[in-house]
């Protein structure tokens, strides 16, 4: 197959199980050197809603050989933790990283921590539903990081604990999920985080967290609990008082908000507190009754943000009020 031209046998090494190609790679020069100019340096091993099985073989394969600068693997279980840090230790253009059901012990952490710092490039870490059972503080690259995921994490240890938030200079996005009043408090320091993506936590709101949402610029909040103790405020109220204090918003999303169904009144305060709004997601349903949005919401989106408004999205919402009173829609 020496004579055949690189684009045909991309196309069959395209047909290749991945945890094949270093096999493929061993069989010739020609081959390996078709494989390795031509491959994508982008590797997503759980495209199309599957997971690829892969081994410590192939994982060493992608490291060494292919200098990916963006890799997302699936189900990291059968991986070792060797492999992991082998993965991070000679990436060296890797960019973007996610890591998806992975068991992060004190072995891992240790071998994340040092050899983080080798892949100067990295700036993104996505790690999604893993299960971290010690401490990540003292990060090499975590002044580095400009996006950071840990969605539906467990964790060991208190979050606060766990992660040195003041060190992450550079952060422009956080997702995350179940942080405390304490860790939204120390996200104030982050001068560069522009985007917070929320699920189920509990929003204190007081001068100290308010101050982490007065640079957002996109805020997304699924199933979180918004409150004031001093004074008592309703959860309408204290959320008007996080967006107030977000002038720079332009994104906003809400999911499932609160224990009760977010009303006409509701939605239309928090919407004048947004007057560069360009996108607005509200989903909203507790125990299957849907929210309401009616004439006050929609007369608030058009003396507020109308001018820069851009996408409008409503799911689960009654909107039968506002049907009745524009005839015209």
């Amino acid at each position: 197959m020496d004579t055949l031209a690189p684009e045909l046998l991309m196309l069959v090494f395209s047909l290749v199980r991945p945890g094949d190609l270093p096999a493929v790679a061993a069989v010739c020069r020609h081959w390996a050197e078709v494989l390795l100019g031509n491959s994508p340096r982008t590797l997503d091993l759980s495209e199309g809603g599957r997971t690829f099985e892969v081994d410590d073989r192939y994982v060493h394969f992608v490291a060494r050989k292919l200098d990916v600068t963006w890799l997302k693997l699936g189900d990291c279980a059968a991986l070792s933790e060797a492999s992991v840090g082998a993965l991070l230790q000679h990436a060296r253009s890797l960019r973007h990283l996610e890591l998806s059901h992975a068991t992060i012990n004190s072995l891992m952490a240790r071998q994340l921590r040092t050899r983080l710092d080798g892949t100067r490039a990295l700036d993104t870490l996505v790690i999604p539903h893993c299960l971290l059972w010690t401490s990540m503080q003292g990060w090499p690259q975590a002044e580095r990081l400009r996006h950071l995921d840990i969605q539906r994490c467990a964790f060991g240890a208190p979050l606060e604990d766990m992660w040195d938030w003041p060190s992450f200079t550079a952060l422009e996005s956080l997702a995350a999920s179940a942080l405390t009043p304490r860790v939204l408090s120390h996200l104030a320091c982050l001068r560069r985080l522009r985007k917070l993506s929320l699920v189920h936590c509990d929003i204190r709101v007081n001068d100290e967290t308010l101050e982490t949402f007065r640079r957002i610029e996109t805020l997304e909040l699924d199933g979180c609990s918004i409150y004031s103790n001093f004074p008592v405020r309703p959860i309408w109220a204290a959320l008007a008082d996080v967006l107030r204090v977000a002038q720079n918003l332009q994104t906003l999303k809400l999911h499932s908000i609160g224990p009760a169904v977010i009303s006409d009144e509701y939605l239309a305060k928090w919407v004048e507190q947004c007057p560069h709004l360009e996108s607005l997601e509200v989903v909203c349903s507790e125990m299957g009754r849907a929210s309401n949005v009616g004439p006050k919401t929609f007369r608030a989106l058009a003396d507020t943000c109308g001018p820069v408004l851009r996408r409008l999205s409503l799911f689960q919402c009654d909107a039968s009020g506002m049907l009745a009173a524009v005839p015209s829609l």
